[in-house]
């Protein structure tokens, strides 16, 4: 009899080891697109390689989805609506694009590595949010020119 209690005990001690073993996701790139393919669109990601400051793909991430999840509040609260944030959105890739290429177009084949200054950080926040809270409703539908990306390692 003890034989089956001890056996059922460590069949308990191994499924609660597989329960608390989980390995840890880790944000390493965070993305946002939007008509991707045009030229007033908006394509733009990050990696924890090449952030100019330890931390900001995680800092970035935070704001980003914290200011998206407010403005769909804001619009099941009907303070603000869907055409107002696609305004917004098209008004700060315009900004965006001017001050980071000069003009209200990107190039086509975009500069790799582009900075990321005090100056387009507004933007770029107010931008990927926008797309995040657009995607989220069902607006903006994810494909390979719209939508966030995220990418997470297990290490």
């Amino acid at each position: 009899m003890s034989k089956k209690l001890n056996g059922k005990a460590k069949a308990n001690a191994r499924k609660n080891s597989r329960k608390s073993f989980k390995l840890a996701k880790t944000l390493f790139q965070f993305g946002a697109f939007y008509k991707g393919m045009e030229d007033d669109g908006f394509v733009f990601s990050i990696d924890t390689k090449s952030e100019p400051k330890n931390g900001l793909v995680n800092m970035l991430h935070k704001q980003v989805v914290k200011a998206g999840k407010g403005l769909i509040e804001e619009f099941k609260a009907g303070t603000w609506d869907i055409s107002g944030c696609k305004e917004q959105l098209a008004d700060a890739i315009e900004s965006f694009n001017v001050k980071t290429y000069g003009s209200t177009e990107r190039p086509m084949v975009q500069v790799k590595g582009i900075k990321i200054s005090i100056d387009t950080m507004p933007e770029l926040i107010c931008i990927m949010s926008d797309i995040y809270a657009l995607e989220q409703v069902g607006v903006i539908k994810s494909d390979d020119y719209n939508g966030m990306m995220y990418s997470y390692s297990n290490f």
